[in-house]
């Protein structure tokens, strides 16, 4: 359970069965239809296109899955049952680990998408291509954000590659961070800006973050922020299914 908890705190993507981010108070559906879906699975073909993605993805790297107890690199029809049970009961997540990466995949009945948390480069590019193939099938992404700018900068990278990105969660710059309670003692600060660690913090007009053009993420630490800000590990409380498999929050 320890690389669980170590890999939900890292930067997560989700592939969503919507193609963009269905506005506010538009008059739609939106909740009606995720409730149907989440009832009527094999409608629209989501059963099928989200085990296609899982298997996509597994061909490529050994991976272990948390099923009640960890199964080394399972079979294709392994993966498609668990899937299966997961959807008929309306309960239950499963995670599944690339060893050779530290990556997570989870997948959740309650939920229309799959979560990928740490992909490195690598990884990235793979998923983007996978991410490109499920937008011909009517799903998007939408890069969470464990609240760092480095995790930011990432994310916008990563964004204005892919065509089906729908929306970037984004923490305010000048707000305190929501770990800021981890490094006071350390600190001394009553509050800890998410914009302290990084010599720039990308510009966001009109609800819009501007992709940078400098080298790299387009940030860089501060100097000596690693002595200021060293690294501590949190304990991470999260919900458990019926199953064991830990709930993203």
């Amino acid at each position: 359970m320890d690389i669980i908890d170590k890999l939900l705190e890292t930067p997560c993507y989700i592939m969503d069965f919507l193609p963009k981010q269905v506005p506010m108070n538009c008059g739609g559906q939106f909740f009606e239809v995720e409730t149907y879906l989440l009832n009527h699975y094999d409608c629209c073909g989501l059963r099928d296109r989200f085990v296609g993605v899982i298997l996509k993805a597994i061909c490529y790297y050994p991976v272990s899955v948390q099923w009640g107890k960890w199964i080394e690199q399972p079979t294709p029809e392994q993966v498609t049952k668990i899937i299966d049970t997961i959807l008929e009961n309306h309960s239950g997540d499963v995670n599944i680990l690339f060893t050779s990466k530290d990556v997570l995949l989870q997948f959740g009945w309650d939920c229309l998408n799959i979560s990928i948390y740490n992909p490195d480069e690598e990884m990235c590019m793979l998923f983007e291509k996978i991410a490109a193939i499920a937008e011909a099938n009517h799903l998007g992404i939408i890069p969470h954000n464990p609240l760092s700018p480095v995790a930011t900068a990432a994310c916008i990278q990563l964004d204005a590659a892919v065509p089906c990105f729908i929306i970037q969660e984004y923490p305010d710059p000048n707000g305190p961070a929501a770990h800021a309670r981890f490094v006071f003692e350390k600190t001394g600060k009553s509050e800890f800006h998410v914009c302290d660690i990084v010599d720039r913090m990308p510009e966001c007009k009109d609800g819009f973050l501007i992709v940078p053009d400098a080298p790299g993420l387009g940030i860089e630490l501060l100097d000596g922020v690693e002595e200021k800000f060293p690294f501590e590990r949190r304990k991470v409380v999260t919900r458990l299914t019926t199953d064991g498999a830990v709930m993203d929050q």
